[in-house]
């Protein structure tokens, strides 16, 4: 198979093949039609514990490249207000110690941690459900957190029964003198290096660096800086947080 329109809200497109959803977007784009809402179902489905070589490939393309290719495709946009996108699974998280998992679909959740923290204009979430058989209550649970995304900042959502769970992280006290890091691990005035340095979570490490030690910074990137003469026209397009 490969990309074909067949309707106005109907194409194809392979699920890994970054090149179909960049030719998606822009497409969306240039007709005005860019999502608020994307929903990924590709990994709502119910799979051996066990799989083959063959069927852990599809399980990733159909999953984690499937997602990556979308969200790339998804950062190249303009959008005038926030996208979120829901990846709904099942077999992903363990809720009890008891239930049985799907490996293969494990990348999803730090794609959807890390994404949010690197393109400031996407929201991602993972949906996780108990099965593919729901009854009408939970399948109404599931409609309204799909709808309501604008109003809960959960990144992870677990369903099972008729409860909605969420990840919680107890805090923990550091004794007295570790909140810091050694004297010396970070030197006053030093140099660094920081791969990834223009996305968010670079940037907020570099930060930390020039205003508790007065690093000298070079940050590196995959993506070229723009020409000089474009610099005035992008400052006057973004706001002070993007």
């Amino acid at each position: 198979k490969r990309f074909e329109m067949k309707g106005k809200a109907h194409v194809v497109v392979r699920p890994g093949n970054e090149a179909d959803f960049k030719r998606l977007m822009e497409t969306l784009e240039s007709s005005g039609q860019l999502p608020e809402h994307v929903v990924h179902a590709w990994s709502l489905d119910e799979k051996r514990f066990s799989p083959s070589v063959e069927e852990y490939r599809e399980d990733l393309e159909r999953g984690f490249l499937s997602a990556s290719a979308l969200l790339r495709a998804l950062s190249r946009c303009t959008f005038q207000k926030r996208v979120t996108v829901d990846f709904l699974t099942c077999q992903l998280h363990d809720v009890d110690g008891n239930e049985r998992l799907c490996p293969s679909k494990s990348l999803l959740v730090s794609t959807c941690l890390v994404a949010t923290q690197e393109f400031p204009m996407i929201r991602c979430r993972n949906l996780d459900l108990p099965s593919l058989t729901l009854n009408e209550s939970v399948s109404a649970m599931i409609a309204q957190e799909i709808h309501s995304a604008n109003m809960t900042a959960d990144p992870v959502v677990v369903f099972r029964g008729e409860r909605r769970l969420i990840p919680h992280y107890p805090a923990v006290s550091l004794p007295p003198g570790e909140s810091s890091p050694p004297e010396g691990l970070l030197r006053e005035g030093g140099v660094y290096v920081i791969t990834g340095g223009l996305g968010e979570v670079g940037l907020m490490i570099a930060h930390h660096l020039a205003s508790t030690r007065r690093a000298k910074l070079v940050l590196v990137g995959r993506s070229s800086i723009p020409s000089e003469s474009e610099w005035e026209t992008l400052l006057s397009s973004t706001d002070e947080k993007n």
